[in-house]
């Protein structure tokens, strides 16, 4: 799939908010995975199986983002589009792409510093805790700094931190289908 393969779907399908999500991503893409990540086409759907997440990455298929509104905003859409980025780099790499797992939490802790937060995502494990087994988030080591972050924080990241990527769409981009600068502001 082209660049210009996911415009078309996304403007066919979702108009004008297609158009701009596609960009955002080229934008996060270059900004944050050094343009490695492979094109995918990247739809909306209206609801969520079970109502449970916003967000899905299909790995070889498409990310599927909810739409804007009822509670989400647009803000919080950039957040889920970066998340499910994550998962999509994390996959392409051949590294396991679960939230409780090391290279996501690695991740996640190197996009943060993007946005000036250093935190600390620990693998979750099993760990003593008054003599018990309980599951719980690897310890920072001591020779780390920065917020140290629970499960729940690490697999809503980065919503969850307050980070709000930031919108490039008031940008000048240019259409490579027909050559008009269009501004999405």
């Amino acid at each position: 799939m082209t660049f210009d393969d996911a415009l078309l779907i996304a403007e066919r399908c979702f108009g004008g908010l297609g158009l701009k999500t596609v960009y955002l991503w080229r934008q996060y893409n270059d900004d944050y995975f050094g343009g490695a990540l492979a094109v995918t086409p990247i739809l909306y759907v209206p609801t969520s199986p079970y109502g449970r997440w916003v967000g899905c990455f299909r790995h070889d298929r498409n990310i599927y983002l909810m739409y804007p509104g009822n509670g989400r905003s647009w803000g919080f859409v950039r957040g889920v589009l970066l998340h499910e980025m994550v998962h999509q780099h994390l996959a392409q790499t051949g590294q396991d792409p679960h939230h409780d797992q090391t290279p996501w939490c690695s991740e996640i802790m190197r996009l943060s510093l993007y946005f000036r937060r250093n935190i600390w995502a620990g693998k979750y494990t099993v760990k003593k805790i008054a003599g018990k087994s309980v599951r719980a988030n690897k310890d920072r080591p001591a020779s780390k700094t920065g917020e140290s972050l629970n499960q729940d924080q690490i697999s809503k990241w980065p919503d969850s931190i307050g980070i709000e990527p930031p919108d490039y769409l008031q940008l000048k981009v240019e259409d490579s289908q027909d050559r008009k600068v269009k501004n999405f502001g």
